[in-house]
């Protein structure tokens, strides 16, 4: 019933994860369901064994105990049954970009090609999370009718911008609960920007795969080791405006 015509596959997909952090993530319940042009539709689910423990922290939010898990299926028992779901189609869900970053780590630690399926451009997204931020803007302006009940006087005043942002922040902190948003900046900044523990720099452009080989994490050449694409590498390190632990990246070639 979406308002628009689709010309291929849209496959919307949910999952739940033992870690918030891709790298680290395994699945625990998979779901997808999948609209086609002509108004048909194809569903799966399934509980999966991690092949971990489930940390506490993860159970408490989607209620999959390791118990639930015995004797489901692992990730790499239908890996090659839904890999058609994600072939020449576009993509739905709730920060599905998350979604697909897992699947995909999931897919190599399954040692199934699924990169090239799950990247296949021009894949589009059809995200929730980012509609909601559409349809109402999160600026500045409206932190503070949400958090503070007035109005933003001197917007894009430097001085007032900052006076603004410190109150909105504190105000949001004194009336959300501590389960939400802990009262540690740690925890907070680790909250707001997880980064991925095999990263190899800030923006997680470069990781370091199952085997501990730094591979490229972005672009056409997502998943490949960087010493096999040397040239790219190079001309990448080169181009204007890169920040000084970007050119420390060289290092990368001599690993």
């Amino acid at each position: 019933m979406l308002p628009f015509p689709l010309t291929r596959p849209l496959t919307w997909i949910d999952l739940e994860t033992t870690s918030k952090i891709p790298r680290e993530a395994r699945i625990v319940e998979i779901g997808l369901v999948q609209c086609m042009p002509d108004g048909t539709t194809k569903e799966w689910w399934s509980v999966i064994n991690p092949g971990v423990s489930i940390p506490p922290d993860a159970t408490a939010k989607h209620n999959i105990t390791d118990a639930d898990v015995v004797g489901k299926p692992r990730f790499e028992d239908v890996a090659a049954k839904l890999l058609p779901a994600f072939r020449h189609c576009d993509y739905g869900g709730y920060n599905v970009r998350y979604d697909l970053d897992v699947l995909k780590y999931e897919y190599e630690r399954a040692g199934v090609s699924a990169i090239r399926e799950i990247d296949d451009p021009p894949a589009r997204l059809l995200d929730g999370l980012r509609l909601w931020q559409l349809a109402e803007p999160r600026t500045l302006t409206d932190f503070l009718k949400r958090w503070c009940q007035r109005d933003h006087v001197d917007a894009h005043d430097a001085k007032a911008d900052i006076d603004g942002t410190v109150e909105g922040v504190i105000a949001l902190l004194s009336q959300v609960s501590q389960e939400l948003v802990p009262h540690d900046l740690q925890k907070i900044h680790d909250l707001s920007f997880p980064r991925d523990p095999n990263a190899l720099d800030a923006k997680s452009m470069f990781i370091r795969n199952s085997a501990g080989v730094p591979v490229f994490n972005f672009g056409k050449h997502r998943g490949k080791p960087v010493k096999t694409e040397k040239a790219y590498f190079k001309w990448w390190l080169e181009q204007p405006g890169r920040s000084s632990e970007e050119k420390d990246l060289a290092r990368l070639l001599h690993d």
